[in-house]
């Protein structure tokens, strides 16, 4: 069966007919030669029978008077059966009364005294066939007669069956291979016609060609069934290319208009620092040029009312103004420089390299260590799977989110922070879990957005940190989402390429 498996149906369907027709033909060969020789030693031994009945009645009047001679020339009429090589006539108690051995036989010797009594059933030997008679009646038998037939034309009888159910069977099997090699058409076309369309579909992945269906038959439903899968295939294969061609289109129109606003964020970032510079500058300089008409206030002789209106426009209100614009201003500044971070974190060209990441958490730990140490809390490092990414980006994912934990642990219990990691496929997943604050479940879905803070009370910002994660991680390939608890605490969770995996990076 693992030959016939390996073959084309053509050759399958011509080796199972090959086979089948010469098993059949060969058992009824067998059935026939069997039948026949069976019949023939059927009428074998009704022959013998038939001459040891005549012989011993001939022997009958020779046994009880006792004329070997007479027995002798009986046994001589067997001379007309060429197939009896030995022939006896024996007395009751088993001794030769008289004998009979054909010209050329091979002379056995007589049976035996008991062989005889015994040897009402004939027998057959490999090349003879032994039957014995008795004479008279059962009770006083007057002797016996012993029949010897060679078996040479039952083996020239075997050897003629064979060899014409030899020409017969190869006959046939070629008339069967003759037809079956023309019949089997109906069958191994259509399914050959069905496979050379598949592999067109595989290999050249055009689904526009179809397999003719010939018949109505289970292979004519097979080959409609089949095209009418096709015509399915090809109306979502073209579905799915325009979807992807639009898709494309898309994509391409988002990141001209992603590059086009990281372009102006940082055009207008960069563009802004002048003034603000300015605007901070002469800020510091209208101060100073306050505190010296104060100054100057303070000696000259004026009116009392006039010199108290003025020392309070100098001292207080002018510089109370001051103070406001350079808050602002600093503000502004550090708005900026989150927005220049964010744009960069765009821009930047990431070279990606196996990280282990637990040397780069105890780096990003050591550069945090006052901000850690002031805020008393316990930081675990469990095991983290070596990642790959950027070295300085992936540092400020963790930098960022360690930092967030530091500001908003929970008033008045013991800061506690833990980061760990495990492999899940193709990408590593990783946490930095705190049992702080929490965040609000209504805040969830704009915690990564820019300028978002949930908590200003506690701690300085602008909140851009959680959205230059968001930048980086997804720039990686991966993903960052957060599970928390108001008032427990929160677990910001982020996923990298494991080492094995090489990502393409996103815009």
């Amino acid at each position: 069966m693992r030959l016939l498996s390996n073959l084309s149906i053509k050759k399958r369907l011509l080796a199972v007919t090959f086979l089948a027709s010469a098993a059949t033909l060969l058992l009824l060969g067998v059935a026939f030669a069997t039948y026949s020789i069976r019949s023939y030693r059927r009428t074998l031994v009704r022959q013998l029978s038939t001459q040891a009945e005549i012989v011993g009645f001939h022997a009958t009047s020779a046994l009880v008077f006792r004329d070997e001679k007479a027995a002798a020339e009986t046994l001589t009429a067997l001379q007309a059966e060429p197939l009896i090589c030995f022939a006896g006539i024996y007395t009751p108690d088993g001794k030769p009364f008289a004998r009979y051995v054909r010209p050329g036989c091979e002379n056995r010797g007589d049976p035996s005294p008991q062989a005889l009594k015994g040897a009402e059933s004939p027998r057959f030997t490999s090349d003879r066939l032994e039957i014995a008679r008795r004479i008279g009646p059962k009770d006083r038998p007057v002797g016996f007669v012993y029949l010897r037939a060679v078996l040479s034309e039952l083996r020239d009888r075997i050897v003629q069956y064979v060899g014409i159910t030899a020409a017969f069977l190869t006959v046939c099997l070629f008339a069967s291979l003759a037809i079956s090699s023309t019949l089997q058409k109906t069958i191994s076309e259509p399914i050959l016609d069905l496979v050379g369309v598949a592999r067109t579909v595989a290999v050249e992945k055009r689904y526009d060609v179809r397999a003719s269906a010939r018949n109505r038959d289970e292979l004519g439903v097979l080959v409609e069934a089949f095209n009418g899968m096709l015509v399915q295939i090809q109306r979502r294969d073209t579905e799915l290319q325009t979807l992807n061609q639009q898709l494309l289109t898309r994509t391409q129109e988002l990141g001209r208009k992603n590059e086009e606003v990281e372009a102006f964020v940082y055009i207008v970032s960069h563009d802004l620092r002048g003034p603000l510079v300015n605007l901070q500058g002469f800020s510091h300089e209208l101060a100073r040029s306050c505190q010296a008409l104060a100054d100057r206030l303070r000696v000259l002789e004026m009116p009392k009312d006039a010199g108290e209106e003025l020392r309070e426009l100098a001292e207080k209100e002018i510089p109370d103004a001051l103070r406001f614009i350079l808050a602002s201003s600093n503000k502004f500044e550090r708005l900026i420089n989150a927005l220049l971070q964010l744009s960069r974190s765009g821009r930047q060209e990431y070279r990606l390299e196996p990280l282990e990441m637990g040397d780069l958490a105890a780096t990003t730990l050591d550069s945090l260590r006052l901000d850690v140490e002031k805020s008393g809390a316990e930081v675990l490092v469990g095991e983290l799977p070596e990642a790959r990414g950027d070295a300085t980006a992936v540092g400020q994912i963790l930098s960022n989110l360690i930092v967030n934990a530091v500001r908003y642990l929970q008033p008045g219990r013991p800061g506690r922070i833990e980061i760990g990691g495990v492999t899940e496929n193709s990408f590593n997943r990783y946490w930095v879990r705190d049992n702080g604050v929490g965040i609000p479940e209504t805040a969830r879905k704009k915690l990564f957005q820019v300028f978002q803070r949930f908590h200003p009370k506690l701690a300085a910002g602008e909140g851009m940190g959680l959205a230059t994660v968001k930048r980086i991680v997804e720039r990686h390939g991966g993903k960052v989402w957060a599970e928390s608890e108001e008032g427990t605490g929160t677990t910001f969770l982020f996923t990298l390429p494991s080492v094995a995996t090489v990502p393409k990076e996103t815009r």
